[in-house]
């Protein structure tokens, strides 16, 4: 069985369009799903350190910016 097959049924492996095989799934049927769902968590928080780390840039180019604008005055 399937858990990601619309049908939930007993489905030969030709059926199914799912990149895992039948007789792994009935060993393990949830180990593939869960190890996706920790790269994409990973991948997610890699994607907010990128982000923090592009904003702590953003940051001290507009502190740059304040002290030209100083230094100006």
């Amino acid at each position: 069985m399937c858990p990601l097959c619309p049908s939930n049924e007993d489905l030969n492996a030709e059926v199914c369009i799912h990149p895992f095989t039948h007789v792994d799934m009935a060993f393990q049927p949830f180990d593939w799903m869960a190890e996706k769902e920790k790269e994409r968590e990973k991948e997610k928080e890699r994607e907010k350190e990128k982000e923090r780390e592009k904003e702590k840039e953003r940051e001290k180019e507009r502190e740059r910016e304040r002290e030209k604008e100083r230094e100006r005055e």
